[in-house]
């Protein structure tokens, strides 16, 4: 059934309702009777359509129109400007108004003189969505109900006027910046290659991938990259978004740039990815009416401006150490399917299963076995995966360093193992550091030094069999 048609039949039905209370009114005696009877006509929704159907549309509100449409790459903003949509605030937008439902009707017959009363003529909303069947769909939304906060609401082809909740005022109501895409730039980051960082135009870092797909960051040497700080590096940028846009024309003016600080960059950072140009995003700052920094962003080759947090350059403008491996242990939590405790006092395991729902958990085994926490489990993995040294104590320890350590009798060995029981790396952990009461001496077995790392890294570690289950149900 086409929506008009659809339309048409809820418009009967209404109207057939309608009769039935003037019928009642007329005949009956009792008010209560005909308002049973009007309680017939409340939540009625006003569309019966499916988001699916939608093929494009368009908003007024907050004084602007909004035009959008599918295309072969997704959802466009076709109207004041054209550019890419945010696909999740279109859906959220179709869905908002195609489900809106009215709870309350207010009008029986819409008139003129109802439409203007109610905001309606000219409405605060109006959301047109063009359907694929050549009609179209739409909800108006006016002023607000100042008795219970609801708003008055109309779909055009129905003969009565209701009430609608105030969520989809607050779910249609959305402007250009609201609907668009927010984000510089797009790419696929298992595609990209390099990242290079520029601090005033000299180069701070750059990072490369390795075709076993480990990196290496180059500064005045070439080392390994831990692979955490890449990601978080790598997701920075691909999440970023403008918190607003200042410039849609994609002039390269000189003067429009210095205005935002991106003639001459604070920062640049400079993506390959597969084997297209280099991608370039400009970063500068300049500082508003009260001598406040702001910061904004613009990838060159003609695309928008747009401000973007100060929390992202800093981001960006790392120290290349803090980007050294300095992991303890090259472990992948995704690996580990057991993890064995020994300290002095005891020793545990913890062994990864499937429930009969596929459900992953974590079981310490003991008498009787019990069901581990997984948030303690992760917390433990992530600690064990992402700590780092803070420096080196000892290269080539033996037996006497070892000693003076607290590794030749560690207060704690933790050895995660694969799912074919070989063991995948071993954290062994010494005493406080002597210069230094905040630090604890440790080292991953096998490994040929002896470093420090921040005992607050340490925290996550279960000491005892009773402490990982402290949490459990």
């Amino acid at each position: 059934m086409r929506y008009l048609s659809r339309s048409l039949w809820s418009a009967a039905a209404l109207v057939a309702v309608a009769g039935g209370v003037g019928a009642y009114a007329y005949f009956g005696t009792y008010r209560a009777g005909l308002e049973e009877q009007r309680l017939k006509l409340e939540s009625i929704k006003f569309f019966s359509v499916d988001p699916n159907e939608v093929e494009g549309g368009e908003v007024l509100a907050k004084g602007g129109l909004v035009r959008f449409g599918r295309s072969p790459h997704g959802w466009m903003i076709q109207q004041p400007i054209e550019t890419r949509a945010d696909r999740y605030a279109i859906q959220q937008l179709l869905v908002e108004t195609l489900l809106a439902t009215s709870e309350a009707t207010v009008e029986l017959e819409v008139t003129p003189e109802s439409l203007a009363k109610y905001g309606l003529d000219p409405p605060q909303v109006r959301v047109a969505l063009d359907l694929r069947d050549g009609h179209r769909a739409e909800l108006r939304v006016g002023h607000k109900n100042e008795f219970d906060g609801r708003y008055y609401a109309q779909n055009p082809v129905l003969p009565t006027l209701g009430l609608v909740d105030a969520r989809v005022l607050k779910g249609t109501e959305k402007d250009l910046y609201a609907l668009r895409d927010k984000r510089l730039l797009t790419f696929d980051r298992e595609q990209v290659s390099a990242l290079s960082v520029q601090r005033d135009a000299q180069v701070l870092y750059r990072l490369e991938k390795r075709p076993d797909q480990s990196w290496l960051t180059r500064a005045q040497t070439e080392v390994v990259a831990d692979p955490f700080e890449v990601g978080r590096l790598l997701d920075g940028v691909r999440d970023l978004r403008a918190k607003a846009f200042v410039d849609d024309s994609g002039s390269q003016d000189p003067a429009l740039l210095a205005r935002y600080g991106l003639a001459n960059p604070t920062l640049r950072a400079v993506l390959e990815v597969g084997t297209a140009p280099p991608v370039i995003l400009r970063l500068g700052t300049v500082k508003d009416a009260d001598g406040v920094p702001k910061w904004f962003g613009m990838v060159e080759g003609g695309h928008p401006i747009g401000e973007v947090d100060e929390a992202f350059s800093r981001s960006l403008d790392r120290d290349p150490l803090e980007l050294h491996d300095r992991r303890v242990l090259d472990l992948d939590p995704a690996r580990v399917a057991q993890l064995k405790v020994v300290t002095p006092s005891e020793t545990f395991e913890i062994k990864q299963g499937q429930t009969e729902a596929n459900e992953t958990v974590w079981t310490v085994a003991g008498d009787p076995p019990a069901r581990a926490p997984s948030h303690r489990v992760k917390a433990l993995l992530y600690a064990l995966a992402t700590l780092k040294a803070d420096k080196v104590d000892t290269h080539d320890p033996g037996p006497a360093e070892l000693n003076r350590a607290g590794l030749d009798t560690p207060s704690m060995a933790i050895t995660a193992i694969d799912a074919a029981g070989g063991p995948i790396a071993t954290l062994l952990i010494g005493r406080l550091a002597p210069s230094d009461s905040k630090a604890r001496l440790v080292m991953g077995q096998g490994s040929k030094k002896v470093v420090t790392v921040a005992a607050a890294d340490l925290e996550a570690l279960p000491k005892t069999r009773a402490e990982l289950l402290a949490d459990a149900p």
